[in-house]
């Protein structure tokens, strides 16, 4: 067994979207704010404000999608081989409280880790040592938000539903096992949370006899899906 840890976090398909100056990904990226503002709205209420954080969140997700590999660069797999042990990983990433995470799991120092992709989870932990926590924790509820969205009122699935719809240019909801943004937050969750800065939340897959996953649908561009078991 060996624990795979993946890019993630995006709630926008993939990084072009984030990138790309074309106007068919403005105007995702547009959406997305709207999206993001609506769902702040439903959980604070109406606030002029929230249309400014959506679009801050926004850019922290850039942030992140500078170093997602794309599909392309996936396809050999020794570009997303990085094997080293959870007490290596702690060294390297110091950010984030890999050997409390891991502990909580049973796995110890010495248990193997492919980091898949290193350059993106650098990024990651010089980004929250950088990042006010109020932001992160803004960008942490809407992932939850978003993830929930269908299981909640009328009004939240409508907010998705207008997300979709304008993302896809269909009138329709999107096919079974994917919606844009969509996370799926496991039963253990908020426990193996409090071991770990709050921006990885969305973020890790522990793939082998026990995985714990937030991401429904896969990480970008992999085609994979998710589980919580």
């Amino acid at each position: 067994m060996i624990a795979v840890l993946y890019q993630g976090g995006l709630g926008l398909p993939e990084r072009d979207y984030y990138l790309d100056s074309d106007p068919f990904y403005e105007h995702a990226r547009q959406a997305y704010v709207r999206y993001l503002a609506a769902l702040l709205d439903l959980w604070q209420g109406a606030d002029s404000a929230h249309i400014d954080q959506a679009r801050d969140i926004l850019a922290f997700e850039r942030e992140l999608a500078r170093v997602t590999m794309t599909p392309a660069e996936q396809r050999d797999p020794r570009a997303i081989y990085h094997p080293r042990t959870v007490q290596a990983l702690a060294a390297e990433i110091p950010e984030i409280r890999w050997l409390d995470l891991f502990a909580s799991h049973g796995l110890m120092r010495e248990f193997p880790v492919n980091l898949a992709q290193p350059a993106f989870f650098a990024r990651l932990g010089r980004l929250i040592a950088e990042t006010d926590s109020a932001r992160v924790g803004r960008y942490l509820v809407l992932q939850l938000l978003s993830g929930f969205a269908p299981y909640l009122s009328s009004a939240w699935v409508d907010a998705q539903f207008a997300f979709t719809k304008a993302l896809t240019g269909t009138d329709g909801f999107s096919p079974a096992g994917f919606a844009p943004g969509a996370r799926s937050i496991p039963r253990s969750g908020l426990h193996w949370a409090s071991f770990m800065s709050p921006a990885t939340f969305p973020l890790l897959r522990v793939n082998g006899h026990r995985r714990f996953s937030t991401r429904c649908g896969a990480p970008s561009g992999t085609g994979s899906g998710c589980s919580d078991g």
